[in-house]
């Protein structure tokens, strides 16, 4: 799938018309549309391309269809970029979630109730201004980043004063505090996948496995080896 967050874009794909995305905009490139497709954007476009599990074919749709991306999914989808370093591994969320999204659905899905091992989790929510976005967006591509705000300040032409009041005030966590729930957040979608626990703390930036252990413990109620070992077993 291909969504643009600003900007514009054209994608092309075999025999199929050609897809003009706007702002907000995105298209379902199945499998069956053949083996070659071609994106050209804009300048000053920003888009993002979003590996799929194979098994997501058969449960969305067959052809290709453009969709509009409500507000709701947008910082979801984003999040969730960072960590197609593999497809979306068919456990837990993402992949469920993703499926409402080519459907049409405009709310993500609630965490199912009643489970012992947590189902799904929220990350943070993001920041709005710009300097402690562009910070966001970095820790998005990267968890593992280790800078403190007086580090980070003037790599985002901010000042630490500036950034430690927009993380608070735009998401009422401290940026330690959002840092960690993301870290927390993203190391799931990991586990999920089948990674080892000594890999999954290592990419979201724990330096050790203990403390990565204890952190996860806190804030899901479970060890990750028994997250990732609940989402193994599912079908």
């Amino acid at each position: 799938m291909l969504w643009v967050r600003t900007g514009s874009a054209r994608v092309r794909m075999g025999e199929e018309p050609e897809f003009r995305l706007a702002e907000g905009e995105g298209v379902w490139i199945p499998a069956a549309a053949g083996c070659s497709w071609m994106i050209v954007t804009e300048p000053g476009t920003v888009a993002f391309p979003l590996l799929t599990h194979p098994s997501i074919a058969a449960e969305a749709l067959p052809d290709p269809r453009r969709l509009v991306i409500p507000d709701g999914w947008r910082d979801w989808l984003i999040q969730h970029f960072n960590l197609m370093i593999t497809p979306f591994a068919g456990h837990g969320c993402p992949q469920e979630a993703l499926v409402r999204l080519l459907r049409g659905a405009g709310r993500l899905p609630p965490a199912r109730g009643g489970d012992t091992v947590p189902y799904a989790v929220d990350p943070p929510v993001l920041p709005r201004a710009r300097a402690a976005r562009a910070v966001a967006d970095e820790l998005i591509r990267n968890p593992a980043l280790d800078l403190t705000l007086a580090e980070w300040a003037p790599r985002v032409a901010s000042s630490t004063r500036t950034l430690r009041r927009d993380f608070l005030a735009d998401t009422e966590l401290t940026f330690e505090r959002w840092r960690l729930r993301f870290r927390l957040s993203a190391a799931v979608e990991f586990l999920a996948a089948g990674y080892a626990v000594d890999q999954v703390a290592a990419r979201v930036g724990f330096a050790s496995r203990n403390g990565f252990t204890r952190a996860f413990n806190r804030f899901h109620g479970v060890s990750p080896r028994e997250y990732r070992d609940h989402h193994a077993d599912q079908p």
